[in-house]
């Protein structure tokens, strides 16, 4: 009966992370960038050399966000577009570099990716 319990509290444990996962790394993402004092010409300087943005992340992000998506069964909601409307009220300028800038659209896409592989999706 214990583990019965047990693993209800689990998975609805799980299912509230799934549902909170979007606000929950919005609040990760505005962090860093005020943080870390990111700014839209580094970005824009990231995307013209084509250098990856994971490195930048500090390692403890890395971690916090890899134990966020094993608790979820998929980062489908992980896109550009979500990307471009999680900074964009605090963030207004980075936003509005990728709105309207093809390869720094390109550029974000390849970091999804990147991130969506090291957190094992």
């Amino acid at each position: 009966m214990l583990d019965n319990i047990r693993g209800i509290g689990e998975l609805a444990l799980r299912g509230m992370v799934a549902n909170k996962a979007p606000d929950l790394f919005k609040g990760m993402l505005n962090a860093w960038l005020t943080d870390f004092f990111i700014s839209p010409q580094m970005l824009s300087d990231m995307v013209i050399k084509n250098q990856s943005l994971w490195p930048l992340i500090p390692e403890n992000y890395h971690v916090q966000f890899q134990r966020m998506a094993s608790k979820i069964s998929d980062l489908d909601w992980l896109t550009t577009e979500w990307v471009i409307d999680a900074v964009r009220k605090e963030h207004p300028s980075i936003a509005s570099l990728f709105l309207g800038w093809k390869k720094g659209r390109n550029w974000m896409d390849r970091q999804i990716i990147q991130i969506k592989e090291e957190a094992g999706m």
